[in-house]
């Protein structure tokens, strides 16, 4: 089947995806922050060499034997306009040795990560293949990974301040004209005992809460980092009085996508091919950053075509509302069938 979609806009989808759980009161400023792990740098900018093949080829002979199976690679990078090392990881097939692995090996060579730095060492992703001969005859490609981003993770738990418990100043400036809004920034450390460097992911536009919120972010350190520079991003949220917090309930993909706006077309998926139906929890970062979007059971190399898209997937909210919405998470019911659009 197709899946439909609703219309644009449409207001009952609207309120079914923002749904205000929490209301509380507060007698003066209100202040709250979050941490959030940035995407791996290497990841975000693989790319592949111009005129390269967009997927490898699954060869006529190997598809009339019925040949089937996966390839697990690692990918070594050295310098940002270099070809990768590749080391098979893992070789599952019914074929003879080498067949599909010589097919792997010669497609990933053209990857290459252009924002890579000298000095800051190798880069290393992973990735997997699976070769289905039968139907349409198509070859998995599951999203790279970056093994480090684990490391990362556990690296950011140490974030301190040299003031602890202290928090950004709301100036009285900003409260007397009613300033309010979300603030989010992209910390660099590069060694632990100094403080990050500051980008600005997205702001509102108001000159004293952005000065605020810079110094603020000075006092920061990452004691526990080892050589590797550390990238996080940390949102602050300012409001008065009477303050409401959203949150997204649980949606299905048609309530996801009736309240889209500029998908990237066209969009064919079948998900009985992609061991149907199954959740993916989607943390919204659009149109600032690409979105994260995760599976919930065992990775399916099947899916990543559909992952990447809901990557970009941007909600039909104005900006204010976007930045608002920035960070938040919500489990998206994909269903069996197929979308078509």
């Amino acid at each position: 089947m197709t899946i439909p979609t609703l219309p644009r806009g449409d207001r009952r989808v609207a309120a079914i995806l923002l749904s205000t759980l929490l209301v509380f009161l507060l007698p003066g400023a209100a202040f709250s922050e979050e941490i959030h792990l940035a995407p791996s740098p290497a990841l975000v900018c693989l790319t592949r060499v111009a005129g390269s093949p967009d997927k490898p080829a699954f060869p006529d002979d190997l598809v009339e034997a019925q040949a089937e199976g996966k390839v697990s690679v690692e990918l070594e990078f050295h310098a940002p306009d270099a070809k990768p090392t590749v080391k098979i990881r893992k070789n599952n097939v019914d074929v003879g040795p080498g067949a599909f692995s010589e097919i792997v090996n010669d497609y990933v060579r053209a990857y290459r990560v252009p924002c890579m730095k000298a000095g800051e060492g190798k880069v290393t992703l992973l990735q997997d293949y699976v070769f289905i001969p039968y139907g349409d005859r198509r070859i998995y490609e599951s999203k790279a990974r970056d093994p480090a981003d684990d490391e990362r993770a556990e690296i950011v738990k140490c974030l301190v301040h040299q003031q602890p418990g202290s928090k950004p100043a709301y100036p009285l400036e900003a409260m007397r004209k009613e300033h309010t809004g979300k603030l989010v920034a992209r910390l660099t450390f590069t060694a632990p005992d100094k403080a990050p460097g500051v980008e600005w992911v997205a702001a509102v536009p108001h000159k004293s809460l952005r000065d605020g919120v810079a110094k603020f972010v000075q006092g920061y350190r990452l004691p526990c980092m080892k050589s590797s520079p550390v990238t996080t991003r940390v949102s602050y949220q300012f409001s008065l009085g009477e303050t409401t917090k959203t949150y997204m309930r649980d949606l299905s993909l048609v309530e996801l996508l009736g309240n889209a706006k500029d998908l990237d077309l066209p969009a064919v998926f079948d998900f009985g091919t992609m061991a149907c139906p199954f959740d993916v929890r989607v943390t919204y970062y659009r149109p600032f950053e690409q979105n994260s979007v995760e599976e919930f059971d065992l990775s399916n190399p099947a899916r990543a075509p559909l992952l990447k898209w809901l990557e970009g997937l941007t909600f039909n909210q104005k900006e204010a509302k976007q930045l608002e919405m920035w960070g938040m998470k919500v489990i998206v019911r994909i269903p069996c069938g197929a979308l078509n659009l």
